[in-house]
């Protein structure tokens, strides 16, 4: 009877150890022994985590700002010494007139103003008032030539046909319709300028959270009135330039401009 008692106390410890692996003993089977149990991991009652609503937000993408960008002493310059002698600045004499002048250079920090917009992974248009065919010569095919401002004509979204895209700079046909990302032409306000490249990104000038999505840069305080006026709430930065018109030249956008305008 005795060796039966222990045979099945024994085949109990064993039992006991196979299932929890960790067990107390007690009265005929022996005194205590082993680790003290560890309570099991509660089990959830209400599924997964749920992401809260603003850990949602930081994550998600916003609706891309857009870049637009006068030509003539704000993506150019003219007049401006230290730029005259540095290549990086593309200077040439151009057979179409602005002001009264024809040499002119790239912007003093153009380059600069335009690759922060592509880094930004910001839409980019041109609100101009040269003429592009008069002008197609010398300010807009030398963009690609002379691979002016490579972070944005070498893009990935640089010519796509869909999605997020930039319309090519070499294409006529992207220039001065009524949905073009890009406009030449002193005949059109650079309010109007600007209401045809957000239409031409899938944005409502008519709309105020559309607005706030532009930045604009122009030399001449006049432009900036009219969209002040047309379209409260685009961003609009003037550019200096030497005098009161834009005969006297200047040196294009410079990086504070450039802080103005993506200043949140």
């Amino acid at each position: 009877m005795v060796f039966q008692h222990i045979d099945n106390c024994t085949q109990g410890v064993l039992t006991a150890l196979v299932v929890v692996l960790q067990v107390s003993l007690f009265g005929s089977c022996g005194a205590r022994t082993g680790l003290p149990l560890t309570d099991p991991a509660p089990v959830a009652e209400h599924g997964p985590t749920k992401t809260s609503d603003s850990a949602k937000g930081s994550d998600a993408a916003a609706e891309p700002m857009l870049c637009v960008f006068d030509y003539d002493l704000t993506l150019s310059s003219h007049g401006c010494s230290e730029l005259e002698t540095d290549p990086e600045h593309f200077c040439r004499q151009n057979t179409c007139g602005t002001y009264g002048w024809f040499d002119q250079c790239l912007g003093q920090d153009a380059r600069a103003a335009v690759a922060k917009c592509v880094a930004e992974h910001a839409y980019i248009g041109i609100s101009s008032h040269a003429s592009a065919d008069a002008c197609w010569q010398d300010k807009v095919l030398p963009i690609i030539s002379q691979e002016q401002f490579p972070e944005w004509t070498h893009s990935e979204a640089y010519g796509k046909s869909s999605g997020f895209a930039y319309p090519a700079l070499d294409d006529r046909n992207n220039w001065n319709c009524e949905d073009c990302a890009y406009t030449m032409d002193g005949s059109v306000s650079k309010s109007q300028g600007i209401g045809r490249i957000m239409r031409h990104y899938g944005m409502d000038p008519t709309k105020s959270a559309d607005q706030a999505r532009v930045i604009f840069w122009d030399d001449t305080p006049e432009n900036i009135t009219d969209v002040n006026t047309n379209l409260p709430k685009v961003r609009a930065i003037v550019v200096p330039r030497f005098g009161t018109g834009g005969a006297d030249g200047g040196c294009g956008i410079t990086k504070a401009e450039i802080d103005e305008g993506w200043k949140r």
